[in-house]
């Protein structure tokens, strides 16, 4: 079993297939993020003005991933990833 400290998320959406962002643990911040291109993207379900937590997560694809052996991020969200690891 990895060891927890090493593990991260990797968030995509279900509707359009994006990678969103790599993330330790979804914080406000990152929801509010997540919730914006939910907001923006036309293949997701709509969402309320103000949607509760689980509904949000219906329209993501969390998986945990390794942070040594995390590859899938692509080349133009490295810097979002990095970013997000360092807090």
């Amino acid at each position: 079993m990895p060891d927890e400290s090493n593990r991260v998320f990797e968030v995509v959406c279900k509707g359009c297939s994006r990678f969103l962002m790599t993330v330790e643990r979804l914080r406000d911040p990152e929801i509010e993020l997540v919730v914006d291109h939910l907001h923006a993207c036309s293949a997701s379900e709509p969402l309320g003005e103000a949607p509760m937590l689980g509904t949000i997560m219906r329209g993501l694809r969390v998986r945990a991933v390794d942070r040594q052996m995390n590859t899938s991020v692509p080349p133009n969200q490295a810097g979002v990833t990095e970013k997000r690891e360092s807090r």
